[in-house]
């Protein structure tokens, strides 16, 4: 629900989005431009993801996997840098899991509408790339973890990863 909770005053993007139709994003856009308007650029999320974590309740630990946040916007409040691994996908690993993702033709048209979905993939991928170059850079920066992601190593592992890297115990994982 946060584009019902944003305002064009302090998430212009974020409002921007509201009445975007489906493909909008891509339609006569580059990936540069893309990259752009996005609303986690310029930390127009940060407060809603810190909102919803703090209506949850408090008697259990919360891993966030959002493609949305980048680390200096995380890293003022964070305790200390251990508590934030940020995940990286190689250029591989992001094409494989976008292209099994988009090759249902009904979930294409439903985030890309009726435009082709080959060239709004290629767009999305050039524009995650910079995503994520920007998201390595700041985390290399701020000295925060940063995993790379290409696909060989089990979900189970980097479960198993991320339980260490926080310092939970086996009867912490639920």
């Amino acid at each position: 629900d946060w584009l019902s909770r944003c305002s064009p005053q302090r998430h212009p993007r974020m409002a921007a989005a509201r009445d975007h139709r489906p493909g909008d994003n891509w339609r006569d856009r580059s990936p540069e431009q893309a990259f752009a308007a996005m609303a986690g650029r310029y930390g127009e999320t940060i407060e809603f993801l810190v909102e919803d974590l703090l209506a949850r309740p408090t008697d259990r630990i919360v891993l966030v996997d959002y493609f949305g946040v980048l680390p200096r916007d995380l890293a003022p409040l964070l305790s200390w840098p251990a508590q934030a691994a940020f995940l990286a996908p190689t250029p591989g690993f992001r094409r494989t899991v976008l292209s099994r993702r988009y090759a249902d033709p009904d979930r294409a048209r439903a985030n890309w509408g009726d435009l082709d979905p080959a060239t709004v993939l290629a767009a999305r991928l050039e524009r995650d790339a910079l995503w994520d170059a920007e998201m390595t850079a700041q985390a290399e920066a701020l000295g925060l973890p940063l995993l790379i992601i290409d696909g060989t190593r089990p979900a189970d592992d980097l479960v198993i990863d991320l339980a260490e890297r926080f310092g939970l115990r086996r009867s912490d994982r639920r």
